[in-house]
């Protein structure tokens, strides 16, 4: 049975058969949904929101003003990431705030990013030496940088190579020399040139070979190879017949 009603939004007459029915149609019922549900609210204009937004901008440039006014420093920006030159991180530290706020004031104040050849360069200078993550004293394996060890080998070989030049001393010919200790090192602890040859990778073997056939033999016939007379013994005859050899 159709009832006829007043509409609950607009006040107009209209006819229903459902008792809970309070509006004319779905637009009055939209809007009592809203009013239901509170104020509607009305999208605001594209000025106002333009006015919003330059309104935050102001704030948040006089919060950054008082809190880093470096940032809005060019010359001291500059100085320091050019002339410094200090990463990102760095002036980050210097300020108190982080690399990205570093990176919205440079691009705001236009100054030029460094590029990815000059970030690798300065990365390369700022981990060397004392600055290296690694650092350890400039020590390797207790034992001072450059003291020993391959360092110290290829040092010496340039040396003996400029003094006798570039040829084996037992072959004559020229390849690629090697520095030979007549009595291996870690028994003469000797560099002195009566106990060091050039010799090519061949001739290099072949004297390995020849001290080690040597020391066999003599360790095997003396008995007592940790005696120091034996070891002296052992050295003269391997430096006569290295000599002979070479001669």
């Amino acid at each position: 049975m159709s009832t006829t009603k007043i509409c609950a939004v607009c006040g107009g007459e209209f006819t229903t058969s459902d008792k809970r029915t309070v509006t004319c149609g779905r637009s009055c019922g939209t809007r009592l949904g809203h009013r239901r549900s509170g104020q509607r609210v009305i999208p605001i204009s594209r000025q106002e929101r333009t006015k919003r937004v330059e309104r935050a901008a102001q704030q948040h440039k006089k919060q950054r003003q008082a809190k880093w006014p470096q940032l809005d420093d060019a010359h001291w920006l500059e100085a320091q990431y050019r002339e410094g030159p200090l990463s990102l991180e760095e002036i980050g530290q210097l300020v108190g705030c982080s690399r990205t706020a570093v990176t919205a004031a440079l691009q705001r104040l236009k100054i030029p990013m460094r590029t990815a050849a000059e970030s690798r360069v300065l990365a390369g200078r700022k981990m060397r030496g004392e600055s290296h993550y690694n650092w350890k004293g400039g020590m390797y394996n207790g034992r001072p940088m450059g003291e020993g060890g391959l360092y110290s080998r290829a040092k010496l070989r340039k040396a003996v190579v400029k003094k006798r030049g570039h040829k084996c001393e037992w072959c004559r010919k020229t390849h690629r020399v090697e520095l030979h200790h007549v009595v291996p090192y870690r028994f003469s602890a000797d560099n002195n040139d009566d106990n060091l040859l050039l010799l090519c990778p061949s001739c290099h073997g072949k004297a390995d070979k020849l001290f080690l056939t040597m020391a066999g033999e003599f360790f095997a016939s003396a008995g007592s190879p940790g005696l120091p007379d034996a070891v002296s013994t052992l050295r003269s005859k391997v430096r006569t017949a290295t000599t002979q050899a070479a001669s």
